[in-house]
């Protein structure tokens, strides 16, 4: 049996014979040692920037910026909060009723609803109704605060008025009727 080897594999395997000597060569023989010729060390120079000279100009040459603010449709200045909350007083009452108190260790929550909601919302201490911010939750009262000023508001606040009328508070009530029709007769 004859073994003919095509042109393309055997230049293959001897490039890959070739290749093998060469890393065997290369591991087997240590490398030859380096040194790094000596060079003399020089310090840096030091950097030194320039600071151009700036002398703030007095803050009276800026007045007219504050008299007529560029940012401002209105142009003209803007207060500032001592004196719009000296000016104004408090922002009105938060349109809310009292509903209920959670108080359960250092938990504490209060459930308002305003007269346009459904539901009633819970407001944790430090919350903000309407301007106003939850400062103290009692198990009958809230207290709000809007800078100086406080508003409480009562959970008896919300109760509905005791009866008044004669009729009897034990056992159901008649229902009374919404809407009552009379007959329609028809003339002759």
């Amino acid at each position: 049996m004859k073994f003919a080897i095509a042109g393309a594999p055997l230049s293959l395997a001897t490039l890959c014979g070739g290749f093998a000597l060469i890393l065997a060569y290369e591991l087997a023989m240590p490398p030859k040692a380096y040194r790094l010729p000596d060079m003399p060390v020089r310090k840096p120079a030091p950097i030194v920037l320039l600071q151009p000279s700036f002398a703030a100009q007095p803050i009276e040459t800026f007045s007219s910026i504050d008299e007529r603010p560029l940012f401002n449709a209105t142009r003209k200045p803007v207060a500032s909060p001592e004196q719009n909350s000296a000016q104004a007083g408090p922002p009105p009452a938060p349109n809310v009723s009292l509903v209920g108190v959670i108080i359960d260790g250092k938990t504490q929550m209060a459930l308002m609803r305003s007269p346009d909601s459904a539901f009633a919302l819970s407001y944790a201490v430090g919350s903000s109704i309407g301007g106003w911010q939850v400062s103290e939750i009692d198990s009958d009262k809230v207290k709000l605060t809007s800078g100086a000023f406080t508003h409480e508001i009562d959970l008896n606040a919300n109760r509905a008025p005791p009866q008044t009328s004669g009729a009897s508070s034990i056992g159901p009530q008649s229902p009374q009727p919404l809407n009552t029709f009379a007959p329609v007769s028809s003339a002759p």
